[in-house]
């Protein structure tokens, strides 16, 4: 009962804390965009900026948007859409309450399927991070994509586990349906799929093959169906799928705009490295804390799959940094559920430590530096919550280069 009181109230405090995003002015490029986009179709123009006054304006790079198809398939949009056409502008930060809503009960769903034991502790490392880590505090203050995106995936994830758990196809059809939701939002969702499925197998490698097959294929079968259909409505309207100009900053707007300039041609591929602990403190104790899991196979064998699939996202995003796209942390989101869950497990291998003889030093210390991170994390999201434009950004995450090159 009492892990369930902690995770109710760190969810009144975080939404809360969010309750005034529908009622501020939201002006960032992005957010404009979108909300053009959702005026169109309300004006029934279809899913396109072709028409939209928004074109004049000089940021807006013509050559990428002045087409018969916005480059972004229209998961989020829809939502969007949908909660505009019932609450008009307020339907916006609507949306983004609701996915952070999303995101956080999904995210307790995981720790619940995860960790062997739901003690109050665990369950405030948990709640905590899921209510205020920067990353994700920092999307839903915005009418961007990525806060409804993670939302879908970490639901996606837990509604996978827990087919998994209850050997239910009805709930591998859901997990398929919420994980095929955010791949609709942005495609490169669907990079999370491998590591959900090592999850899976990791939580419980003893149980049959055909457990873990069925609920898998069912999930990627829905999957892959989506993004076809999607492909091929990018191949008729574009001529090809992933156009390569889509995403990208114009160099119009990079030439123009010293913040785009900085993200896209200074800070380099590499800065996810630096900028991910930075804004995740308890990255750091969670993955210098092996040698507490190393006894126990379990939590070993998860601790490794959830650090793959930290990296597997950082490594592609660094990639796409060297191929022209803006290096932005918001940008690598879809690694921040794995890392909330390494920090969990980490803090439940303490606790079982601390109650044994021989490592209780060890766990000790780790439980110090791990309160450490997470009061850093949580005071940084909980700021993040409250600070809207990218320029406080410099601020929070300080880089010396970046500072000088928006003071010019």
């Amino acid at each position: 009962m009492a892990p369930t009181i902690v995770a109710i109230v760190v969810f009144v405090l975080a939404l809360g804390a969010r309750v005034d995003i529908p009622f501020e002015d939201h002006s960032e490029g992005d957010e404009v965009l979108y909300a053009a986009l959702v005026q169109q179709l309300e004006d029934g123009r279809g899913y396109t900026l072709q028409g939209h006054p928004i074109l004049k304006e000089p940021w807006v790079a013509r050559e990428q948007y002045d087409r018969p198809l916005f480059h972004h398939p229209p998961g989020a949009i829809a939502l969007f859409w949908a909660l505009h056409h019932a609450f008009g502008r307020y339907g916006f930060g609507l949306a983004q309450l609701f996915s952070f809503s999303v995101f956080y009960w999904s995210m307790l769903a995981l720790g619940r399927l995860v960790l062997r034991e739901w003690s109050v502790v665990a369950c405030v490392a948990l709640s905590g991070l899921a209510g205020f880590t920067p990353i994700v505090a920092h999307v839903h203050t915005h009418y961007w994509l990525d806060g409804p995106q993670v939302a879908f995936v970490t639901a996606g994830s837990a509604l996978y586990l827990l087919a998994l758990r209850r050997r239910r196809l009805g709930w591998a059809v859901a997990a398929g349906a919420m994980m095929a939701w955010a791949c609709a939002t942005k495609m490169n969702a669907v990079l999370v799929l491998p590591g959900v499925v090592a999850l899976g197998w990791s939580v419980d490698p003893e149980s049959p093959p055909r457990g873990l097959v069925v609920p898998t294929a069912v999930c990627a079968g829905i999957v892959t169906v989506v993004l076809a259909a999607w492909a091929w409505v990018e191949w008729s309207n574009f001529g090809e799928v992933l156009p390569s100009w889509a995403g990208k900053p114009a160099p119009d707007l990079v030439a123009m705009n010293r913040f785009v300039r900085f993200v896209t041609t200074v800070r380099g591929p590499w800065s996810y490295l630096r900028l991910l602990p930075q804004a995740m403190a308890t990255l750091v104790p969670a993955l210098v804390a092996f040698p507490l899991l190393w006894s126990d196979r379990r939590s070993r064998r998860i601790a490794f799959v959830l650090s793959a699939w930290i990296a597997g996202i950082l490594l592609v995003h660094v990639a796409l940094g060297y191929v022209g796209y803006s290096k932005l942390l918001r940008y690598v989101i879809l690694a921040v559920p794995a890392a909330i869950l390494l920090f969990a497990l980490a803090v439940e291998a303490a606790l079982r430590h601390l109650r044994a003889p021989g490592r209780r030093s060890w766990a000790a210390a780790f439980l110090l530096l791990a309160g450490i991170a997470f009061t850093i994390e949580v005071s940084l999201g909980a700021t993040y919550v409250k600070l809207y434009p990218d320029r406080d950004l410099i601020v929070l995450y300080p880089d010396t280069r970046m500072m000088r090159s928006m003071a010019r």
